[in-house]
């Protein structure tokens, strides 16, 4: 596709709720290591779970251009988003090893590459070179606020609650809606290019 650069279009707002929603769910690398308290871990095993969060970074950032290449950047933003969810759902529920509590931090760490690899490449199927910059950028501003806020929220949650399990439920769902904000675009998108494509000829 090669759309003009609308903001208030629904492809690029669907898109923008893709973004945030990748936004969403890596919030909770922020609060890990309270939450590894919270739970009974020892500093260490926090520190720890970090790191592994960083492999996983590495890891699906690489794996991310196989699958890009290999099906496409839909595909690879969904497959992460989803193996990052159960990341995350399982550093909420393991009780069982402070190995297998710091092995989910790999997991978990694949919601990285769908913000750093799948969303330019999915920003440039839809927008050509010259309306990427701007859709791109505009994107980002927001994400970057929107990041912030959250931050901020889930702070003032845990203040209330004095637990992040609810927080992080929340920001799990938040990422997980963004594959169906994805789709959504996708099919709005493809309508507008036709109706371009129509108009032009």
């Amino acid at each position: 596709m090669d759309l003009p650069f609308i903001t208030f279009s629904a492809p690029y707002i669907l898109l923008v709720l893709s973004s945030m929603a990748v936004t969403s769910i890596l919030n909770i690398v922020s609060h890990l290591p309270s939450f590894a308290l919270e739970q009974g871990y020892t500093a260490e095993i926090g520190a720890a779970q970090l790191s592994s969060v960083m492999i996983g970074n590495i890891c699906f950032k690489l794996l991310m251009g196989v699958l890009i290449d290999r099906f496409n950047a839909y595909f690879g933003y969904s497959f992460v988003m989803i193996l990052s969810a159960a990341g995350a759902v399982a550093i909420l529920i393991n009780r069982s090893s402070s190995l297998i509590y710091i092995a989910c931090g790999v997991l978990y760490g694949a919601c990285y590459s769908a913000s750093t690899v799948a969303l330019p490449a999915l920003y440039s199927r839809f927008y050509s070179n010259l309306s990427y910059v701007d859709a791109y950028s505009i994107s980002s501003l927001i994400t970057s606020l929107y990041s912030s806020l959250v931050f901020t929220i889930v702070n003032m949650a845990y203040d209330q609650l004095k637990s992040y399990v609810i927080p992080f439920i929340v920001l799990i769902v938040l990422g997980l809606a963004g594959i169906i904000f994805l789709f959504t675009a996708k099919r709005k998108a493809q309508k507008a290019y036709e109706k371009l494509q129509a108009y032009r000829s």
